[in-house]
């Protein structure tokens, strides 16, 4: 059966049959739909109506997010916030599991999409330091290790984190992530990794710290950068590796999450998220 159209594959809806109702050509997760035969696939014609490609019906596209209540759609924004798994959520709402799941991606590609936008360059004291997920194995850990996914972070001393992706994690590229995100005139403490060179050369005011010495010295530190590591990686083991397939959308909900972490509007946005379009 076609979802949503109480049709059989192939088949045309009769020309006498009662009209269904206009919000029939949205299926919960935002797919527009022929309101006539409930097909997905259309034509998209010039005077922006669409055209199904079973029926040939015209049509305008409605735009509806969802069928759900808005008090079910901003409890689930709740729990997502509160780290509720999508399993529990759907068992406590009385919706289905893989419905919960799509919302709670729609958030994160809302938090994804919002954080994609063109940032200020960071000021002030910046905090500079990789990171490297993947798992308990066997072997290296940290810089090195197989297997991990490197994640690259920045935090303003008193203000937000940012995190980005980088190719890799040599010189070139940590500096040129730096010199993107980071104001020239700003003081950027690392450790004493030797990426972190040529970042006086570059135009930074540069402090280090040498680990084997001690984690803070005369005031340089990245304790602030290194407490959001731990931030992300404590939350991230509630998931049960179940983000390794989505890796850039859950570091993405960490780095919200931390930068939101005392703010009263946390949930309004999330369910603004929520609410901002299909999966």
């Amino acid at each position: 059966m076609e979802s949503g159209s109480g049709l059989k594959a192939g088949r045309r809806r009769p020309k006498n049959a009662a009209p269904l109702q206009a919000h029939k050509n949205t299926s919960i997760s935002g797919v527009i739909r022929c309101p006539d035969c409930g097909h997905r696939a259309a034509y998209k014609l010039a005077d922006g109506r669409r055209k199904c490609k079973r029926c040939r019906k015209k049509y305008t596209a409605r735009k509806k997010v969802s069928r759900l209540p808005p008090e079910v759609l901003r409890e689930i924004a709740r729990l997502f916030w509160l780290l509720v798994p999508a399993a529990r959520t759907a068992k406590d709402l009385g919706v289905s599991y893989n419905t919960v799941l799509k919302f709670y991606k729609r958030i994160r590609l809302g938090i994804a999409r919002e954080r994609e936008r063109e940032l200020e360059k960071l000021t002030g004291e910046v905090e500079v330091d990789e990171s490297y997920f993947g798992g308990h194995r066997k072997g290296k850990r940290g810089r090195g290790a197989a297997g991990k996914e490197a994640v690259f972070g920045l935090l303003k001393r008193g203000g937000e984190v940012r995190v980005v992706f980088p190719e890799n994690t040599g010189r070139k590229a940590l500096v040129g992530e730096i010199k993107r995100n980071v104001s020239p005139d700003s003081i950027v403490y690392s450790d004493g990794y030797g990426a972190y060179d040529k970042l006086a050369i570059a135009g930074f005011k540069h402090r280090r710290v040498w680990h084997a010495d001690s984690f803070v010295q005369k005031g340089a530190h990245i304790n602030g950068i290194e407490n959001f590591w731990g931030f992300a990686k404590r939350r991230l083991k509630l998931y049960h590796g179940g983000f390794k397939g989505n890796f850039k959308l859950f570091i993405r909900e960490m780095e919200f999450r931390f930068n939101h972490r005392d703010d009263e509007d946390a949930l309004e946005i999330l369910f603004r998220y929520l609410n901002s379009g299909p999966v």
